[in-house]
């Protein structure tokens, strides 16, 4: 052609889209040439990410050791699992992990936090379990756009919507419930509760006596700060407060942890009223850390006098929760504690949102883990979060410790329907 014919140009443009696929498309475009040529323009948008980080923050030591660890193994499950599925399909994306212990203490949290963020670069982070480690890192993680999964996290303060907060779990307004059923439907109309004073035991507590109240129960509070070295002022005005209410009438409900839970215990078996009245607890306490060899076998022989009484999280019935408990067994060599089923969901939660964003961008993920949630059936059986993020509704299991044969177990003894706030005998 000569000066001034027509011709046209071909631009390829690339675009990234989804879990690193792609599209192209050919935009023919009519100019007026001076020579005869052919433009090919390839515009990648930006590199394929093929590996994605995923930032657990648990706790691995301190007073929540024995839930964190397990909870940390149920999500190296998950990661597990997903790179077999993707390995076999034929995709180059790939999870890894990162763990940091966050020591069962708000700084430790921080300091977990801080480093996943800034050392890994990870922008979903799974874990903790603590409401007072979650509380100790939101303002930073809102700052910075890092999306939170956490298990088992439930302070009823931290159900706010538009943040970077999500949980697998129902927040303590379920849990309290739960708590007061199992009280109530053992006939006792007063409770003396022995409780943390941090925003996972101060949600509960509240949670606990506005239910317990509504049916007529009276409630009396004794409030303890965490990581003392001894609770014997604190054990002593329970003891009191029993007294108070009279012992053949009252209850005792201990929303405890596991270091603090067992210095509790030791001493109030060696008081005459509270090692002769009815206890309840929280899930906590159906950790291996409460019995032999790991504690002292008075301590296990105190609950079973006491009936000590505890609810945690209903593992469903489901195909799901079944092959959780084989690879987890598959993987770690030992069978996983109770509620790690929510260690595992959280990770799949993660692991979720990414696939279906194609990115680990935290502003893109934050809009997405809520309507992933709601799609995904897990072990812990449907998470059907909230608009603040939070599991909406959640049922639990009612167990006791007894000793059988040399040994002590908990066994289940009654189902709490969260749909009907009622307790539920199992036959």
């Amino acid at each position: 052609m000569g000066t001034g014919q027509i011709q046209t140009v071909t631009k390829t443009e690339t675009t990234t889209v989804g879990a690193g696929a792609t599209i192209t498309r050919t935009v023919g475009t009519t100019v007026t040439q001076t020579s005869v040529s052919t433009v090919t323009v390839t515009q990648q948008t930006g590199p394929r990410k093929t590996e994605y980080t995923i930032g657990f923050a648990y706790e691995l030591t301190g007073a929540q050791a024995s839930f964190g660890n397990d909870m940390k193994d149920a999500g190296l499950v998950a990661i597990a699992e997903i790179n077999e599925i993707l390995e076999k399909s034929g995709s180059p994306i790939r999870f890894k992990s990162v763990v940091e212990d966050t020591a069962s203490t708000p700084e430790g949290t921080v300091r977990a936090v801080q480093s996943l963020v800034e050392n890994h670069r990870a922008s979903i982070i799974v874990g903790p379990i603590s409401s007072l480690g979650v509380a100790a890192v939101k303002g930073y993680l809102d700052q910075k756009e890092v999306v939170l999964v956490s298990c088992c996290s439930t302070a009823v303060t931290l159900k706010l919507p538009g943040d970077y907060i999500f949980r697998v779990i129902a927040s303590a307004d379920v849990q309290g419930k739960a708590l007061s059923q199992s009280v109530l439907a053992e006939g006792f109309k007063k409770a003396a509760v022995i409780y943390r004073a941090e925003a996972f035991g101060e949600s509960l507590f509240k949670e606990f006596k506005k239910d317990f109240e509504s049916a007529g129960g009276t409630v009396a509070a004794v409030p303890y700060a965490p990581d003392q070295s001894d609770y014997s002022a604190e054990v002593a005005k329970l003891s009191e407060e029993v007294r108070r209410l009279g012992p053949s009438e009252t209850a005792v409900v201990a929303v405890s942890f596991q270091t603090d839970g067992l210095l509790i215990l030791g001493l109030a078996r060696l008081d005459e009223t509270l090692s002769n009245v009815r206890w309840f607890g929280i899930n906590t306490l159906r950790v291996p850390a409460f019995l032999p060899p790991q504690a002292p076998r008075e301590i296990a022989e105190f609950m079973v006098k006491v009936k000590m009484t505890s609810s945690y999280t209903s593992p469903p019935a489901n195909p799901r929760y079944f092959h959780f408990l084989q690879a987890f067994e598959k993987l770690h060599g030992r069978k996983p504690g109770p509620q790690a089923e929510l260690g595992y969901d959280a990770a799949w939660v993660a692991i979720n949102a990414i696939l279906a964003a194609g990115t680990d961008n935290g502003r893109i993920l934050k809009d997405v883990i809520i309507p992933v949630a709601r799609e995904y059936m897990g072990a812990s059986g449907h998470i059907w979060m909230d608009d603040a993020g939070d599991r909406a509704i959640q049922d639990y299991t009612i167990s006791r410790i007894i000793a059988e044969g040399g040994s002590f177990k908990w066994v289940d003894i009654a189902f709490y329907d969260a749909s009907a706030n009622k307790i539920r005998p199992i036959s």
